[in-house]
């Protein structure tokens, strides 16, 4: 059996696959025992990743693509696709079937999440329909119960966060998801990721990781919604089983997570374009050397 130490980049829903596969000993029945621990930050996920202090990493791409960006001997890569397409949801005080993304220039907007990927992937949402990204009133980030809190209280206008908090505030009727990122198409969002050195020297425990994961995604996208949350509840302990099988369910629908773990060139280059053009990134990183196909 393989053992691997993993960052868990931050405690999200849309990282349910990997809650399920710990939660049914699917890792383990894949040949490798995976001991994650939740990461302090983002940045450390990375850093730790790099320095060794962690053999792996889940979290999103963006993060090893500015890496590259700023480190040319940069050696880490990311294998095994785990979330598909943008989580995040744009949440209304009230339903409004006619929202599109160009109600937002001149809108209040609140970020609820420290991670800078939603934004950047809305912001170029934004540019390519012609409008200025900051003309958007935007305060970012702020923490979701604040957030949907100022959103009742008409302090923002609308507030971009994932799940559980579109549902909650669907439940708590006090507000409504107008919009989905997963509806913008592939996207590399979530996959593992670590040294080069780790993929090249542990062939063994790589393989075992992604037969888990493939054994993850296939059971969080077959079962019933009820039945993942009560799987997931260990990490959600803040939440009740019938608010997180409505916000698993949502996903879903949206078909958040894939069946196939590789990462393909057209969810990296979507991911890309938006990191540069939000200047997250300055340089045309190539798939290749940031992406690992196993």
């Amino acid at each position: 059996m393989e053992r691997v130490i993993a960052y868990e980049n931050l405690r999200g829903l849309v990282y349910s696959p990997f809650y399920i596969g710990l939660a049914e000993g699917l890792f383990e029945q894949a040949g490798v025992e995976l001991l994650a621990s939740l990461s302090p930050s983002g940045e450390e996920t990375l850093a730790g990743a790099a320095a060794g202090r962690v053999e792996i990493a889940w979290g999103g791409p963006m993060r090893v693509m500015r890496d590259h960006d700023r480190n040319t001997n940069s050696n880490l890569v990311c294998f095994g696709l785990a979330v598909q397409r943008d989580p995040f949801l744009i949440i209304g005080a009230e339903p409004d079937p006619d929202f599109t993304i160009a109600n937002l220039p001149t809108r209040r907007l609140a970020v609820a999440t420290e991670a800078p990927t939603p934004w950047l992937l809305l912001q170029e949402d934004v540019r390519r329909l012609g409008f200025d990204p900051t003309s958007i009133e935007l305060t970012d980030p702020v923490n979701p119960i604040d957030a949907l809190e100022g959103l009742a209280n008409s302090r923002f206008d609308y507030v971009l966060a994932f799940e559980p908090w579109g549902s909650k505030a669907e439940f708590e009727g006090t507000g409504s998801v107008l919009s989905v990122g997963a509806r913008r198409g592939p996207l590399a969002f979530t996959s593992f990721y670590g040294s080069r050195d780790f993929v090249i020297k542990r062939p063994t425990a790589v393989s075992a990781l992604l037969r888990g994961l493939s054994l993850s995604l296939a059971r969080i996208n077959s079962m019933e919604s009820e039945e993942a949350a009560s799987k997931v509840k260990a990490w959600f302990q803040e939440f009740d089983e019938p608010l997180l099988a409505a916000a698993i369910s949502r996903y879903q629908r949206l078909n958040i997570w894939p069946s196939d773990t590789k990462i393909t060139v057209d969810g990296f280059v979507r991911l890309k374009s938006a990191l540069i053009s939000g200047g997250f990134i300055q340089s045309d990183t190539a798939y290749d050397r940031v992406i690992v196909e196993i």
